[in-house]
C-alpha cells in the first residue's frame, strides 16, 4: 500500500463556499468603493471652488474681491487681511461686510 496512490471515489462530492474568497478580498472592495466616493466628493468641491472663485471675479467692487479671496481662499486672519490691505480690522468688516452683501451666490 505504500506504493500505490489509490483512485478518488467519483461518486464524492466537494462542496464550495461561493463566499469563500479571502477575508481581504471584501475589505478591499470596500475600500474602492470608499475611494470612490472620495473621488467623487473631491470633483464636486473643486468645481464648487471653481464656481465660487468665478463668482468673486464677477464682483464689481476690487477691494471685496480681494478681502474674499484672503479670508475664503487663502485661510488668512482678519488681522493678516488688515495689514495686506492696509486699513484697520473695523474697515476689513465693513469691507467683509458689504461684500457679503454683493456677493451672488453661483445656482
Amino acid at each position: 500500500m505504500a506504493y500505490s496512490i489509490s483512485s478518488p471515489s467519483l461518486g464524492e462530492r466537494v462542496q464550495t463556499n461561493r463566499n469563500a474568497d479571502a477575508p481581504y478580498v471584501r475589505t478591499l472592495e470596500k475600500i474602492m468603493l470608499l475611494e470612490d466616493r472620495i473621488t467623487a466628493e473631491i470633483d464636486r468641491l473643486v468645481n464648487l471652488k471653481t464656481e465660487m472663485l468665478a463668482a468673486i471675479e464677477d464682483m464689481e467692487n476690487t477691494e471685496e474681491k480681494l478681502l474674499l479671496k484672503y479670508r475664503y481662499f487663502e485661510g488668512h486672519t482678519w488681522e493678516e487681511i488688515a495689514v495686506r490691505m492696509s486699513v484697520s480690522i473695523r474697515t476689513v468688516h465693513r469691507i467683509h461686510g458689504s461684500a457679503l452683501q454683493n456677493f451672488v451666490v453661483p445656482v
